[in-house]
Protein backbone atom coordinates (compact mmCIF):
# COMPACT_ATOMS: atom_id res chain seq x y z
CA UNK A 1 0.00 0.00 0.00
CA UNK A 2 1.56 3.25 -1.14
CA UNK A 3 0.78 6.35 0.86
CA UNK A 4 1.69 9.99 0.36
CA UNK A 5 1.90 12.17 3.44
CA UNK A 6 2.17 15.92 3.39
CA UNK A 7 3.20 18.44 5.96
CA UNK A 8 2.06 21.86 4.78
CA UNK A 9 3.05 25.17 6.29
CA UNK A 10 0.57 27.66 7.73
CA UNK A 11 0.07 29.43 4.43
CA UNK A 12 -2.65 27.82 2.34
CA UNK A 13 -1.32 26.34 -0.88
CA UNK A 14 -2.92 27.80 -4.01
CA UNK A 15 -4.70 25.04 -5.90
CA UNK A 16 -3.92 24.98 -9.60
CA UNK A 17 -6.47 23.34 -11.90
CA UNK A 18 -4.73 21.16 -14.47
CA UNK A 19 -5.88 18.02 -16.29
CA UNK A 20 -4.93 14.78 -14.57
CA UNK A 21 -2.17 12.71 -16.09
CA UNK A 22 -4.51 9.77 -15.71
CA UNK A 23 -6.63 11.40 -18.39
CA UNK A 24 -3.62 12.01 -20.58
CA UNK A 25 -1.86 10.04 -23.26
CA UNK A 26 1.51 8.32 -23.57
CA UNK A 27 3.08 9.17 -26.92
CA UNK A 28 5.97 7.13 -28.31
CA UNK A 29 8.39 9.57 -29.93
CA UNK A 30 11.57 7.61 -30.52
CA UNK A 31 12.37 3.89 -30.65
CA UNK A 32 16.04 3.10 -30.25
CA UNK A 33 17.60 0.18 -32.19
CA UNK A 34 19.91 -0.72 -29.30
CA UNK A 35 19.71 -0.22 -25.53
CA UNK A 36 20.30 3.45 -24.75
CA UNK A 37 22.81 4.55 -22.13
CA UNK A 38 22.27 8.32 -22.47
CA UNK A 39 19.57 10.48 -24.08
CA UNK A 40 20.79 13.89 -25.28
CA UNK A 41 17.88 16.34 -25.32
CA UNK A 42 16.84 19.94 -25.74
CA UNK A 43 13.47 21.09 -24.31
CA UNK A 44 12.13 17.55 -24.28
CA UNK A 45 13.27 16.69 -27.81
CA UNK A 46 16.02 14.03 -28.10
CA UNK A 47 18.53 15.06 -30.77
CA UNK A 48 20.97 12.24 -30.10
CA UNK A 49 21.47 9.18 -27.95
CA UNK A 50 24.40 7.00 -26.95
CA UNK A 51 24.35 3.20 -26.88
CA UNK A 52 27.03 0.83 -25.67
CA UNK A 53 29.07 1.14 -28.86
CA UNK A 54 27.74 4.02 -30.96
CA UNK A 55 26.35 7.54 -31.14
CA UNK A 56 23.08 8.15 -33.02
CA UNK A 57 22.15 11.62 -34.31
CA UNK A 58 18.66 12.77 -35.27
CA UNK A 59 18.01 13.36 -38.97
CA UNK A 60 14.81 14.29 -40.84
CA UNK A 61 14.06 10.65 -41.57
CA UNK A 62 15.08 9.25 -38.19
CA UNK A 63 18.35 8.66 -36.37
CA UNK A 64 21.68 8.21 -38.14
CA UNK A 65 24.45 5.97 -36.84
CA UNK A 66 27.07 8.69 -36.57
CA UNK A 67 30.20 7.06 -35.23
CA UNK A 68 31.60 4.21 -33.24
CA UNK A 69 32.06 5.39 -29.70
CA UNK A 70 32.78 3.26 -26.65
CA UNK A 71 33.23 3.75 -22.96
CA UNK A 72 30.99 6.83 -22.59
CA UNK A 73 30.49 7.39 -18.87
CA UNK A 74 29.11 10.92 -19.02
CA UNK A 75 26.97 12.81 -21.52
CA UNK A 76 25.99 16.33 -20.47
CA UNK A 77 24.61 19.22 -22.49
CA UNK A 78 25.37 22.91 -22.39
CA UNK A 79 22.79 25.01 -20.48
CA UNK A 80 20.89 25.79 -23.71
CA UNK A 81 21.00 22.13 -24.82
CA UNK A 82 22.70 22.81 -28.16
CA UNK A 83 26.06 21.19 -27.38
CA UNK A 84 26.93 17.89 -25.77
CA UNK A 85 30.04 16.88 -23.88
CA UNK A 86 30.89 13.17 -23.99
CA UNK A 87 33.41 11.75 -21.54
CA UNK A 88 34.90 8.42 -22.60
CA UNK A 89 36.83 6.27 -20.15
CA UNK A 90 39.30 3.62 -21.16
CA UNK A 91 37.92 0.07 -21.11
CA UNK A 92 38.99 -1.71 -17.95
CA UNK A 93 41.07 -4.28 -19.82
CA UNK A 94 43.16 -1.59 -21.54
CA UNK A 95 43.96 0.56 -18.51
CA UNK A 96 47.48 0.80 -17.27
CA UNK A 97 47.90 -0.17 -13.66
CA UNK A 98 49.03 3.31 -12.62
CA UNK A 99 46.73 5.62 -14.62
CA UNK A 100 43.23 6.23 -15.96
CA UNK A 101 42.59 8.06 -19.21
CA UNK A 102 39.54 10.20 -20.06
CA UNK A 103 38.77 11.41 -23.58
CA UNK A 104 36.38 14.39 -23.88
CA UNK A 105 34.44 15.13 -27.09
CA UNK A 106 32.45 18.34 -27.67
CA UNK A 107 29.78 18.08 -30.40
CA UNK A 108 26.96 20.20 -31.77
CA UNK A 109 23.46 19.41 -33.12
CA UNK A 110 24.74 18.54 -36.59
CA UNK A 111 27.15 15.96 -35.25
CA UNK A 112 30.22 18.08 -35.93
CA UNK A 113 33.02 17.75 -33.41
CA UNK A 114 34.15 21.14 -32.12
CA UNK A 115 37.22 19.71 -30.45
CA UNK A 116 38.52 16.80 -28.37
CA UNK A 117 40.53 16.80 -25.18
CA UNK A 118 42.44 14.21 -23.13
CA UNK A 119 43.28 14.03 -19.44
CA UNK A 120 44.90 11.42 -17.21
CA UNK A 121 44.60 10.61 -13.52
CA UNK A 122 46.42 8.19 -11.29
CA UNK A 123 44.39 5.01 -10.91
CA UNK A 124 43.53 5.71 -7.26
CA UNK A 125 42.45 9.34 -7.74
CA UNK A 126 39.18 11.10 -8.49
CA UNK A 127 38.56 11.75 -12.19
CA UNK A 128 38.37 15.21 -13.70
CA UNK A 129 34.89 16.75 -13.55
CA UNK A 130 33.67 18.69 -16.56
CA UNK A 131 31.09 21.16 -17.87
CA UNK A 132 30.49 22.76 -21.28
CA UNK A 133 29.22 26.30 -21.90
CA UNK A 134 26.75 27.50 -24.54
CA UNK A 135 29.69 28.91 -26.50
CA UNK A 136 31.65 25.65 -26.36
CA UNK A 137 34.15 26.38 -23.59
CA UNK A 138 35.19 23.26 -21.69
CA UNK A 139 35.80 23.69 -17.96
CA UNK A 140 37.60 20.97 -15.97
CA UNK A 141 38.31 20.52 -12.28
CA UNK A 142 40.50 17.90 -10.63
CA UNK A 143 39.10 17.86 -7.06
CA UNK A 144 42.00 15.91 -5.57
CA UNK A 145 44.65 18.46 -6.50
CA UNK A 146 42.37 21.52 -6.91
CA UNK A 147 43.50 21.95 -10.51
CA UNK A 148 41.29 24.02 -12.85
CA UNK A 149 41.49 24.20 -16.65
CA UNK A 150 39.49 26.20 -19.17
CA UNK A 151 39.71 25.18 -22.84
CA UNK A 152 38.39 27.36 -25.69
CA UNK A 153 36.33 25.97 -28.63
CA UNK A 154 39.50 26.01 -30.75
CA UNK A 155 41.07 23.49 -28.36
CA UNK A 156 43.53 25.97 -26.81
CA UNK A 157 43.99 26.34 -23.06
CA UNK A 158 42.62 29.67 -21.83
CA UNK A 159 43.73 29.26 -18.24
CA UNK A 160 45.24 26.52 -16.09
CA UNK A 161 45.81 27.06 -12.40
CA UNK A 162 45.75 25.59 -8.93
CA UNK A 163 42.81 26.99 -6.97
CA UNK A 164 44.00 26.33 -3.41
CA UNK A 165 47.39 27.67 -2.38
CA UNK A 166 49.49 25.87 0.23
CA UNK A 167 47.25 22.87 -0.31
CA UNK A 168 47.83 20.46 2.55
CA UNK A 169 45.86 17.73 0.77
CA UNK A 170 47.94 17.72 -2.39
CA UNK A 171 51.14 17.63 -0.37
CA UNK A 172 50.04 14.47 1.44
CA UNK A 173 49.37 11.00 0.09
CA UNK A 174 46.78 10.73 -2.68
CA UNK A 175 44.58 8.64 -0.40
CA UNK A 176 43.38 11.88 1.14
CA UNK A 177 42.60 13.34 -2.28
CA UNK A 178 39.77 10.84 -2.68
CA UNK A 179 38.01 12.49 0.24
CA UNK A 180 37.79 15.94 -1.34
CA UNK A 181 34.73 16.69 -3.45
CA UNK A 182 34.17 19.33 -6.10
CA UNK A 183 31.39 20.46 -8.44
CA UNK A 184 31.47 22.57 -11.60
CA UNK A 185 28.85 24.24 -13.82
CA UNK A 186 28.17 27.11 -16.23
CA UNK A 187 25.65 29.94 -15.87
CA UNK A 188 25.80 32.24 -18.90
CA UNK A 189 29.42 33.00 -19.76
CA UNK A 190 30.73 32.27 -16.26
CA UNK A 191 31.85 28.99 -14.78
CA UNK A 192 31.36 28.25 -11.08
CA UNK A 193 33.64 25.85 -9.22
CA UNK A 194 32.72 24.57 -5.76
CA UNK A 195 35.52 22.81 -3.90
CA UNK A 196 36.25 21.46 -0.45
CA UNK A 197 39.46 23.03 0.82
CA UNK A 198 40.60 20.22 3.12
CA UNK A 199 40.05 16.57 3.80
CA UNK A 200 37.22 15.92 6.23
CA UNK A 201 37.84 17.53 9.59
CA UNK A 202 34.83 18.44 11.68
CA UNK A 203 36.45 21.52 13.16
CA UNK A 204 36.73 23.10 9.70
CA UNK A 205 33.31 24.75 9.44
CA UNK A 206 34.02 27.09 6.50
CA UNK A 207 35.55 24.32 4.43
CA UNK A 208 33.80 24.90 1.07
CA UNK A 209 34.95 27.55 -1.38
CA UNK A 210 33.34 28.97 -4.52
CA UNK A 211 35.48 30.20 -7.43
CA UNK A 212 34.01 32.14 -10.38
CA UNK A 213 35.68 32.60 -13.78
CA UNK A 214 34.49 34.19 -17.01
CA UNK A 215 35.16 32.69 -20.44
CA UNK A 216 38.39 34.70 -20.82
CA UNK A 217 39.81 32.86 -17.81
CA UNK A 218 39.65 35.88 -15.52
CA UNK A 219 38.74 35.15 -11.91
CA UNK A 220 35.73 37.33 -11.13
CA UNK A 221 34.66 36.06 -7.71
CA UNK A 222 35.51 33.93 -4.72
CA UNK A 223 33.53 33.13 -1.58
CA UNK A 224 33.27 30.68 1.32
CA UNK A 225 30.45 28.58 2.75
CA UNK A 226 29.91 27.40 6.32
CA UNK A 227 29.95 23.76 5.26
CA UNK A 228 32.31 20.93 6.13
CA UNK A 229 31.41 18.63 3.22
CA UNK A 230 29.63 18.90 -0.14
CA UNK A 231 26.67 16.62 -0.83
CA UNK A 232 25.64 18.02 -4.22
CA UNK A 233 25.28 21.15 -6.35
CA UNK A 234 22.95 22.46 -9.06
CA UNK A 235 23.78 25.39 -11.33
CA UNK A 236 20.82 27.27 -12.82
CA UNK A 237 19.92 30.82 -13.89
CA UNK A 238 17.66 30.97 -10.83
CA UNK A 239 20.58 30.27 -8.51
CA UNK A 240 23.42 28.04 -7.41
CA UNK A 241 22.02 25.38 -5.09
CA UNK A 242 24.63 23.85 -2.82
CA UNK A 243 23.85 20.96 -0.47
CA UNK A 244 26.17 19.75 2.25
CA UNK A 245 26.91 18.94 5.87
CA UNK A 246 28.02 21.18 8.69
CA UNK A 247 29.83 19.05 11.29
CA UNK A 248 30.56 20.03 14.88
CA UNK A 249 32.73 18.35 17.48
CA UNK A 250 32.37 18.43 21.25
CA UNK A 251 34.22 16.61 24.00
CA UNK A 252 31.55 13.91 24.08
CA UNK A 253 30.17 13.56 20.56
CA UNK A 254 30.36 14.48 16.89
CA UNK A 255 27.21 15.71 15.17
CA UNK A 256 26.18 17.34 11.92
CA UNK A 257 23.29 19.17 10.35
CA UNK A 258 22.16 19.23 6.73
CA UNK A 259 22.22 22.52 4.86
CA UNK A 260 20.84 23.56 1.47
CA UNK A 261 22.06 26.98 0.34
CA UNK A 262 20.77 29.04 -2.57
CA UNK A 263 23.34 31.53 -3.87
CA UNK A 264 22.60 34.45 -6.19
CA UNK A 265 24.97 33.99 -9.17
CA UNK A 266 25.19 37.77 -9.58
CA UNK A 267 26.03 38.41 -5.93
CA UNK A 268 27.39 35.39 -4.11
CA UNK A 269 26.92 37.00 -0.68
CA UNK A 270 23.16 37.00 -1.36
CA UNK A 271 22.03 33.63 0.04
CA UNK A 272 19.03 31.75 1.39
CA UNK A 273 19.46 28.69 3.56
CA UNK A 274 17.31 25.68 4.53
CA UNK A 275 18.32 22.97 6.99
CA UNK A 276 17.38 19.98 4.82
CA UNK A 277 19.27 17.14 3.08
CA UNK A 278 19.45 17.13 -0.71
CA UNK A 279 20.49 13.93 -2.51
CA UNK A 280 19.09 15.29 -5.78
CA UNK A 281 17.61 18.62 -6.94
CA UNK A 282 15.57 19.84 -9.91
CA UNK A 283 14.46 23.37 -10.84
CA UNK A 284 11.27 23.96 -12.81
CA UNK A 285 12.00 25.41 -16.28
CA UNK A 286 10.54 28.79 -15.28
CA UNK A 287 12.84 28.96 -12.25
CA UNK A 288 10.00 29.28 -9.75
CA UNK A 289 10.14 25.92 -7.97
CA UNK A 290 12.88 23.69 -6.61
CA UNK A 291 12.14 20.00 -6.03
CA UNK A 292 14.51 18.30 -3.59
CA UNK A 293 15.00 14.62 -2.86
CA UNK A 294 15.96 14.45 0.81
CA UNK A 295 16.17 10.67 1.11
CA UNK A 296 14.61 7.57 -0.42
CA UNK A 297 11.11 8.59 0.78
CA UNK A 298 11.18 12.29 1.61
CA UNK A 299 10.87 15.11 -0.93
CA UNK A 300 10.63 18.87 -0.56
CA UNK A 301 9.11 21.62 -2.68
CA UNK A 302 10.54 25.13 -2.34
CA UNK A 303 8.89 28.25 -3.75
CA UNK A 304 11.93 30.17 -4.95
CA UNK A 305 10.05 33.47 -4.96
CA UNK A 306 9.00 33.33 -1.32
CA UNK A 307 11.45 30.78 0.07
CA UNK A 308 8.56 28.72 1.47
CA UNK A 309 9.42 25.07 2.11
CA UNK A 310 6.92 22.19 2.04
CA UNK A 311 7.64 18.54 2.83
CA UNK A 312 6.10 15.51 1.14
CA UNK A 313 6.64 11.86 1.96
CA UNK A 314 6.33 9.02 -0.54
CA UNK A 315 6.13 5.90 1.60
CA UNK A 316 6.33 2.36 0.30
CA UNK A 317 7.67 -0.82 1.86
CA UNK A 318 9.17 -1.98 -1.44
CA UNK A 319 10.19 1.18 -3.33
CA UNK A 320 12.51 4.13 -2.97
CA UNK A 321 13.09 7.34 -4.97
CA UNK A 322 16.17 7.93 -7.16
CA UNK A 323 15.42 11.25 -8.84
CA UNK A 324 12.67 13.77 -9.53
CA UNK A 325 11.41 16.68 -11.68
CA UNK A 326 8.75 19.38 -11.17
CA UNK A 327 6.56 21.36 -13.58
CA UNK A 328 6.23 25.15 -13.89
CA UNK A 329 3.14 25.35 -11.69
CA UNK A 330 4.70 23.29 -8.92
CA UNK A 331 1.68 20.99 -8.96
CA UNK A 332 3.09 17.85 -10.57
CA UNK A 333 6.08 15.91 -9.33
CA UNK A 334 7.71 13.20 -11.45
CA UNK A 335 9.68 10.51 -9.62
CA UNK A 336 12.07 7.78 -10.71
CA UNK A 337 11.20 4.97 -8.30
CA UNK A 338 13.19 1.78 -7.74
CA UNK A 339 12.26 -1.62 -6.34
CA UNK A 340 14.02 -2.17 -3.03
CA UNK A 341 13.22 -5.88 -2.76
CA UNK A 342 15.83 -7.05 -5.26
CA UNK A 343 19.18 -8.62 -4.48
CA UNK A 344 21.72 -5.93 -3.48
CA UNK A 345 23.65 -6.42 -6.71
CA UNK A 346 20.43 -5.67 -8.66
CA UNK A 347 19.07 -2.92 -6.44
CA UNK A 348 18.78 -0.43 -9.32
CA UNK A 349 16.82 -2.81 -11.58
CA UNK A 350 13.15 -2.57 -12.55
CA UNK A 351 12.78 1.17 -12.03
CA UNK A 352 9.49 2.92 -12.74
CA UNK A 353 8.27 6.45 -13.31
CA UNK A 354 5.50 7.76 -11.10
CA UNK A 355 3.77 11.12 -11.12
CA UNK A 356 2.21 12.68 -8.06
CA UNK A 357 -0.33 15.46 -8.38
CA UNK A 358 0.60 17.39 -5.25
CA UNK A 359 -2.74 19.15 -4.78
CA UNK A 360 -4.77 15.92 -4.77
CA UNK A 361 -2.21 13.18 -4.00
CA UNK A 362 -3.21 11.30 -7.19
CA UNK A 363 -0.53 8.88 -8.37
CA UNK A 364 -0.04 7.91 -12.01
CA UNK A 365 2.42 5.17 -12.94
CA UNK A 366 4.29 4.65 -16.22
CA UNK A 367 5.96 1.30 -16.88
CA UNK A 368 9.41 1.54 -18.40
CA UNK A 369 11.81 -0.83 -20.10
CA UNK A 370 14.86 0.61 -18.36
CA UNK A 371 16.44 -1.87 -16.00
CA UNK A 372 19.05 0.33 -14.37
CA UNK A 373 18.75 3.77 -12.84
CA UNK A 374 21.25 5.39 -15.20
CA UNK A 375 19.20 4.24 -18.22
CA UNK A 376 16.23 6.35 -17.15
CA UNK A 377 15.91 10.01 -18.10
CA UNK A 378 13.13 12.25 -16.75
CA UNK A 379 12.62 15.89 -17.68
CA UNK A 380 9.93 18.50 -18.23
CA UNK A 381 9.51 21.56 -20.43
CA UNK A 382 7.34 23.03 -17.70
CA UNK A 383 4.04 21.68 -19.02
CA UNK A 384 4.76 18.19 -20.32
CA UNK A 385 6.95 15.46 -18.91
CA UNK A 386 9.29 13.35 -21.04
CA UNK A 387 10.55 9.88 -20.23
CA UNK A 388 13.51 8.08 -21.71
CA UNK A 389 14.33 4.47 -20.90
CA UNK A 390 16.63 1.92 -22.51
CA UNK A 391 14.41 1.58 -25.60
CA UNK A 392 11.91 4.41 -25.95
CA UNK A 393 11.60 8.19 -25.57
CA UNK A 394 8.05 9.21 -24.69
CA UNK A 395 6.01 12.29 -23.97
CA UNK A 396 3.38 12.24 -21.26
CA UNK A 397 0.64 14.41 -22.71
CA UNK A 398 -1.63 16.02 -20.15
Amino acid sequence: MIQLFRKLGPILMILMVIPSLCDGQILGLTKAPDPVRFWITNSGEPWAFVTQNALFLKQDSGYMHLKEIQGVRQAVTSPNGNLVLLAQHEPYHSRLAQSMHTHFVVMNHSGSTLFEWDEDNAADETRWQSAISNAGFLALIDPGYARFKLIAPNGKIVVEQKLIKNDEMAENTSVFNLERKGRIGWIGNRVFVVLEKRAFQAEHAANVELFVFNSTGEGVGQNQFALTQIQGALFDDSGIFLAGYDWTDTDTQRSFRHELIRVNPEETNDRHQWGIPAKSMSVSPNGRWLAVLGDSEQTFRINLRSGKLEKFRYKSDSEFIHDLAINNEGTMLGLIVGNANYHPLEIFKNNQIKFIKLVTDEIFEVKTSGVYQDQLHLETDGTRFYLGDSQLWREVSQ
